[in-house]
């Protein structure tokens, strides 16, 4: 008997649904987990990275005002970038799929605590 697949995108996730369903719940709960470990931080922790913050976004590493467009770049080709090549590199491999579900729990972790 001859399985029809959906083609296309589509096709592509409707067949690995229950992996992305897992993958997206391991990115919320490090959302989650970086959102309490913000609340968890001592007074003059918090106090310390707010001034960090502060001082970031008001000057650049040259003392210019920050510009949208090269932080949006630098985010983009820098931090995203990065990430898909490991996570790519890592998947060629069996012993990779640990460490790649593990890079998306820190990412969310990340998310969460910069939100928090």
């Amino acid at each position: 008997m001859v399985r029809h697949t959906a083609p296309g995108i589509g096709g592509y996730f409707r067949r690995r649904a229950i992996l992305f369903l897992f993958l997206g719940i391991v990115l919320i709960m490090g959302a989650a987990a970086g959102g309490l470990a913000v609340q968890t931080l001592p007074v003059d922790q918090k106090a310390e990275l707010m001034e960090y913050l502060q001082g970031f976004f008001q000057t650049h590493h040259t003392g210019q005002p920050v510009s949208t467009e090269s932080v949006v770049r630098q985010s983009l080709l820098d931090n995203i970038g990065k990430t898909v090549a490991v996570m790519w590199v890592l998947g060629l491999s069996i012993i990779g799929v640990p460490l790649i579900v593990a890079l998306l729990f820190v990412r969310g972790f990340v998310i969460g605590f910069s939100v928090g």
